[in-house]
């Protein structure tokens, strides 16, 4: 999901609930629907992340149900970002022609197994021309190039590369970042994917 306040802060929320059905779909709707009704109202991020786990833990089917989130703030002047990650992959950064795995200092567990105390962030310098990945983990579960391991992020970066490079915009960027991990899994990809482009790029603009 993805929300302009009205400072011109940016705010960014990505998750996974875990498992498949029409429960963990309605949950996945619910939590959304909270982060937002939040965000909206002028909530923090750490206050609003604490009460969407509450959320989950009243809404969910069975106490083994957890959901996994990264959320991102962008500051107005979009130079700078603070993550916050729950058990959630990392997301991917796109600097001078090249994608590189966000490094991050703090990780949090998943919503639903433990508790989370607090939702310290990490901060991300981004400069002035910066493209911004955010996925769910059904992109880089997939096989990587016929073998039996995933692909992982690593493999997922220089995919995006290539694809930033060939593509003409950021939908066509996305559009083709899945389309190769689904040529490495060898078909569809297993799971269901999610997948949210941010930039500050003027190349974008054209």
């Amino acid at each position: 999901d993805f929300i302009e306040t009205a400072d011109g802060t940016i705010r960014i929320l990505v998750g996974d609930v875990s498992g498949h059905g029409p429960d963990e779909a309605a949950l996945g709707v619910a939590l959304r629907v909270g982060w937002r009704a939040l965000v909206l109202a002028g909530q923090a991020p750490e206050p609003t992340l604490e009460a969407l786990e509450r959320l989950l833990e009243a809404e969910r089917a069975h106490d083994s149900v957890f959901a996994t989130l990264c959320d991102v703030v962008v500051d107005p002047a979009l130079g700078r970002a603070e993550l916050r990650l729950g058990g959630h992959p990392t997301p991917l950064l796109l600097q001078d022609g090249v994608v590189r795995e966000v490094e991050v200092d703090i990780r949090h567990t998943v919503l639903g197994a433990f508790g989370i105390d607090g939702w310290q962030p990490s901060t991300l310098e981004l400069g002035a021309d910066w493209t911004l990945v955010v996925f769910t983990d059904g992109l880089i579960e997939g096989k990587a190039h016929g073998g039996v391991e995933r692909l992982g992020s690593t493999e997922l970066a220089r995919l995006a590369t290539r694809a930033f490079a060939e593509a003409d915009s950021l939908q066509t960027a996305a559009e083709s970042l899945v389309h190769a991990a689904e040529e490495a899994h060898g078909g569809p990809l297993a799971d269901d994917v999610a997948l949210v482009l941010l930039s500050a790029s003027p190349r974008w603009k054209s």
